[in-house]
């Protein structure tokens, strides 16, 4: 039990540092899975595209291109 809850902590732990650098880059960054579903976008996404990152999240990355592209 112990070490099962060890490694819950260890993983909310890297999950906390992961949000943390996302959100801290200046730069956009988007993570999609292989059907093009955004996943996860930081704050620097959403200045740049003017969605927010709760709008984006579940959506196809054809969103953030223009038509002719998507």
């Amino acid at each position: 039990m112990q070490k099962e809850l060890r490694w819950i902590m260890d993983q909310t732990r890297e999950q906390a540092v992961l949000e943390a650098v996302l959100d801290a880059a200046v730069d956009a960054i988007l993570v999609s899975d292989a059907f093009g579903t955004i996943t996860r976008a930081n704050a620097a996404t959403a200045k740049l595209f003017g969605y927010s990152t709760d709008e984006m999240i579940g959506q196809n990355v054809s969103l953030l291109m223009p038509p002719k592209y998507a």
